[in-house]
C-alpha cells in the first residue's frame, strides 16, 4: 500500500523538494576563501565576526575571508556608483590593457564597499585567478 492511499483527498506539490528530508552537510560548494595577498592587494578588509555579523551576505563574506562579500555588480546603488566611476575614472575605462588599471579599479570600487550600503566588494578577475593557477 503507498502512502498516496492512505489519504482521503491528499494534495499533489509537484515539483518542490521537501528539503528537511535531507542530513545537513558541512560542505561549501563553490565559495572559494579569497587568498589574503589578494584581498589585500584589492583593498578589501577583513572579515571580522564580532563586526561583520550583521551585515547582508554575511555567510558569504565569512567563506571569502572579507568584510564585504564579493558579489557581482546588482543593486541600484552599484549601478549608480559603476555609471558614476565610469565617466570619472581612468581606471575604470575598458580601452587599456593595463592590469595596473584594473588593480587600482577594483582598490577605487572597494573603498566605496567600505563607506556605502549596498555597495559589495569586487576583485579583478585574472587577478584572482593566477594564484590558484600557480598552485
Amino acid at each position: 500500500m503507498a502512502l498516496h492511499d492512505r489519504f482521503a483527498h491528499p494534495i499533489e506539490i509537484n515539483g518542490w523538494v521537501n528539503g528537511n528530508l535531507y542530513i545537513q552537510s558541512d560542505e561549501q560548494l563553490g565559495i572559494i576563501l579569497i587568498p589574503d595577498d589578494v584581498r589585500r592587494s584589492c583593498g578589501m578588509a577583513e572579515y571580522n565576526p564580532n563586526v561583520d555579523l550583521k551585515q547582508p551576505h554575511c555567510y558569504l563574506a565569512c567563506m571569502q575571508g572579507t568584510r564585504k562579500a564579493i558579489l557581482p555588480v546588482h543593486t541600484s546603488e552599484e549601478q549608480a556608483l559603476f555609471r558614476k566611476l565610469i565617466t570619472t575614472n581612468n581606471d575604470f575605462k575598458f580601452n587599456s590593457k593595463s592590469a595596473h588599471g584594473s588593480s587600482r579599479a577594483a582598490c577605487e570600487w572597494n573603498k566605496h564597499a567600505d563607506n556605502e550600503k549596498n555597495v559589495f566588494y569586487k576583485v579583478q578577475s585574472h587577478q584572482f585567478m593566477l594564484p590558484l593557477l600557480l598552485d
